[in-house]
């Protein structure tokens, strides 16, 4: 299948944030969906990445054929662009690797490496569609890339790296503009602002904007920008052409969308924001279901019930942290960029008392949105989360189920699957134990006891089945006699 690249990336640092009076420093992000990839910390401090890698955005070297793979670190803090990815490490230096066309991982225009290293005190990244910025320890913002709209400082040239002279507490990097968060609450916007996504009032004259907030948190998307308010509520202004400002597609500019969010994250067309509870509200384009995972281009809001504590929105699907730390991502997964997994297979064999049962292999499979089997789950572990499986069976922690069932009957029980990306699946399973072998039936009596005690029949079909079974033996089959047979 012939899968398109867009030219989009966004920060999305964000993460549960106090109803504190004053504006807030960035949270560090351990999870960020970007264009046709996304990223997350693991408990190591390595950044795991899937999704397309065409351009090094995941391993930092471009291979299409790797759909998944962790850059060691450590890091405090992960960012997904367009098609670039980098990691604020624990010494205050930054990572970043993937696509260098427009400078976006050193600054060098039509940079040749696939990976690099940027020394400094920064205490948060942030990447963009062509660009990345840098907080520094003392507020000032460094960025680098593409600098046409104005993005890196406000000021439109062919520089390819430039600082703020105003200080902030934390910045984000939409498409053609980023947006900096300062103490007093205020947002300052600079770059494009063609659609009014620094102020709300579009113009090509104006390079830079000031939103007097105050605000807790913003994060600039692709034509539109976020800011979380002190009362809960979410202000946006830009292009609201899919909703991506209130829930509600139209000419508006500006709008604010009530709630008690404690983060928000835009995206292309759609924002996501967590709310004081832990649910995550989605609103704008669900054309490949970003919103909740069920693309419909009726819906322009959704929520999905947490508890979570981190959401991010990319281009057309989005990923969010569990209070658990399981990751869930929703939405277009054509890449391997939001998978979800489903445990196969969808029902299990029968078994039979004393015989030994016929080893099943359970696997954890993608099948999120427009899935062709780029991401392949590595590392996958099961366990049993609810019920019991026969006595005599087992299932190991590779998934599989042996052993030789002591005991007849219908057992019912979930089993949960994780990959080292720590995304996670579940199926409940019911098992059945036959003993018509055990019980001595042979032949015609096997078969009729088989079809009654173990095919699942029920209703009329499995009365006509008993009725037969009594006029031929003139008693009851083993599994519904009084004393059961094991």
């Amino acid at each position: 299948m012939t899968k398109a690249t867009w030219g989009l990336g966004w920060l999305l640092l964000l993460g549960l944030l106090s109803s504190a009076a004053t504006a807030q420093t960035s949270a560090p992000a351990k999870i960020s969906a970007g264009g046709f990839h996304s990223c997350g910390l693991n408990t190591s401090g390595g950044a795991d990445c899937w999704g397309a890698n065409g351009y090094g955005q995941l391993s930092g070297s471009a291979n299409a054929g790797v759909s998944t793979f962790s850059q060691p670190g450590p890091y405090v803090s992960v960012s997904s662009g367009d098609l670039h990815s980098c990691g604020l490490r624990q010494d205050g230096g930054i990572d970043c690797w993937g696509r260098n066309g427009d400078g976006q991982l050193d600054g060098v225009l039509f940079g040749t490496v696939d990976s690099t290293t940027r020394s400094g005190s920064y205490t948060a990244v942030t990447t963009g569609s062509f660009h990345s910025c840098g907080l520094l320890q003392d507020g000032h913002v460094e960025c680098w890339g593409r600098n046409g709209a104005g993005q890196l400082n406000g000021v439109p040239n062919s520089n390819t790296s430039a600082s703020t002279v105003d200080t902030y507490v934390a910045v984000s990097a939409g498409n053609l503009h980023s947006c900096g968060l300062k103490q007093d609450g205020g947002v300052d916007c600079w770059g494009s602002n063609a659609h009014g996504q620094l102020d709300g009032t579009p113009g090509t004259s104006v390079h830079n904007a000031n939103r007097a907030g105050p605000y807790l948190s913003v994060s600039a998307g692709n034509l539109h920008s976020c800011a979380v308010k002190q009362d809960g509520s979410v202000d946006c202004w830009g292009n609201n052409d899919h909703g991506q400002l209130d829930g509600m597609p139209g000419n508006t500019r500006d709008a604010n969308k009530a709630g008690d969010y404690v983060a928000i994250s835009a995206g292309r067309h759609h924002s996501c924001g967590v709310t004081a509870n832990g649910d995550v509200d989605c609103w704008g384009s669900n054309e490949y279901g970003q919103l909740n995972g069920i693309p419909a281009h009726t819906v322009h809001s959704a929520r999905m019930t947490g508890p979570f504590v981190e959401v991010s929105a990319g281009l057309h699907h989005s990923c969010a942290i569990r209070s658990n730390g399981v990751r869930v991502c929703w939405g277009d997964d054509r890449y391997g960029q939001a998978p979800r997994l489903q445990i196969l297979p969808a029902a299990l064999p029968s078994g039979q008392v004393g015989q030994m049962y016929a080893s099943t292999q359970l696997a954890l499979v993608d099948a999120g949105l427009q899935a062709d089997g780029d991401y392949q789950p590595s590392t996958t572990a099961f366990a049993l989360v609810t019920g019991a499986l026969p006595n005599g069976l087992s299932l190991s922690a590779n998934g599989v189920i042996s052993g030789t069932p002591t005991v007849n009957g219908a057992f019912s029980f979930t089993v949960e699957g994780e990959d080292a990306n720590r995304f996670v699946a579940s199926r409940d399973y019911t098992l059945t134990i036959g003993a018509c072998i055990g019980a001595g039936y042979t032949g015609t009596q096997l078969l009729w006891c088989q079809k009654i005690c173990e095919s699942g029949l029920s209703g009329r079909a499995l009365d006509t089945w008993i009725h037969r079974w009594i006029s031929r033996y003139r008693d009851l089959p083993y599994c519904l006699a009084t004393t059961p047979q094991s």
